[in-house]
């Protein structure tokens, strides 16, 4: 196996393989990582520096077998290598296998530690990466390779909601108190509609102000322009004239995701954001996916409220790599931030 780089100017074949990935996502798609190649920024001590796109396929002869996009930043003191690229508001990204279900469990394993060390060249002796930073997609992943290799490998967890069921049993494995939300939404009037352009400003600049959103206004309206057709769609919680909140979903081969949205707001006692998910549940299954996301499980402070959704625990993987250099830079900083703030 080796990893080439991916040259052409069109996405035809990269798409082409990624839809043989099981794993794969909308965040993996060309249109997504040439939108947001433009939008994405480190800043470093020596300055701000802007993500390069470098795409690669890994092949064995001429078969492609899986892909990884890499996003290099330089500056004065060493490069990182990402994937996914900061402040872009995208989840997941790292590399991929084309599935082969027939595959023994040891081939698949051995593929995967092979494909570890063609990434790891790549990124240390290509682009003499001075920190790597990869975020898995949830599925099945031997992140063994990375951890045998030197790297930190971190499980973080997403939900996962079966949505091939009728709507009112989907609705009955919810939490008691959000049945209760959902319920007193209804008798209050409030309503969810399908949003656009303008309402996705207004649930951006909300987030904004919550201090929960990294991407720019830029880089959300660039992308909702690129998808908004019918992979992504707005949904606007209200009560008549009033705006109470809303939600972004996306959906790829069979899956929908919550991406952005649901910022805090209460209304009569109750969370009304509560309604959009619901709606956008019940959109999902028609549109015919099996799965409804809920991106964000690992954060304690959302955990509470998509929980009661009851979704499954899915697991993905933060993996890192630091070289010495910056392994020491990384505690000097950490050292000088615990006496700081003694």
């Amino acid at each position: 196996m080796e990893l080439i780089p991916y040259g052409r100017e069109n996405g035809n074949e990269w798409d082409e393989v990624l839809h043989s990935c099981p794993e794969g996502t909308l965040f993996h798609t060309w249109d997504w990582l040439k939108t947001i190649e433009g939008h994405s920024w480190k800043r470093f001590p020596t300055g701000r520096s802007r993500g390069v796109l470098y795409p690669y396929l890994a092949m064995e002869g001429e078969i492609p077998v899986g892909l990884v996009p890499l996003f290099v930043y330089r500056h004065l003191l060493g490069t990182v290598v990402a994937s996914p690229p900061f402040s872009t508001e995208t989840a997941y990204l790292g590399p991929l296998l084309v599935g082969q279900p027939d595959l023994r469990s040891r081939t698949w394993q051995k593929r995967w530690h092979q494909f570890q060390e063609c990434i790891d060249v790549i990124c240390r002796s290509v682009h003499r990466a001075s920190y790597i930073s990869l975020h898995t997609s949830p599925g099945p992943f031997d992140p063994r390779s990375f951890f045998w290799a030197g790297y930190q490998v971190t499980p973080e967890f997403t939900f996962e909601l079966d949505i091939r069921r009728e709507p009112e049993k989907i609705r009955a494995d919810f939490s008691k108190n959000l049945k209760y939300t959902l319920n007193k939404s209804e008798r209050l009037g409030i309503s969810v509609r399908r949003g656009d352009r303008n309402d996705l400003m207004q649930i951006v600049d909300l987030l904004g102000q919550r201090n929960r959103i990294l991407g720019s206004r830029e880089l959300i309206d660039a992308l909702f322009q690129t998808f908004s057709s019918r992979e992504m769609v707005v949904f606007v919680v209200e009560r008549g004239d009033l705006f109470l909140g809303g939600v972004v979903i996306f959906q790829h081969k069979g899956r929908a995701a919550f991406w952005i949205g649901a910022p805090r707001v209460e209304y009569q006692g109750i969370t009304p954001n509560a309604m959009a998910f619901w709606q956008a549940i019940l959109w999902a299954r028609e549109e015919g996916n099996a799965i409804f996301e809920l991106i964000g499980a690992s954060d304690q402070t959302l955990n509470p409220f998509k929980s009661k959704f009851n979704g499954q625990i899915a697991p993905f993987y933060v993996i890192k790599w630091y070289s010495p250099l910056t392994r020491l830079f990384n505690v000097a900083k950490d050292l000088g931030a615990f006496f700081v703030h003694r």
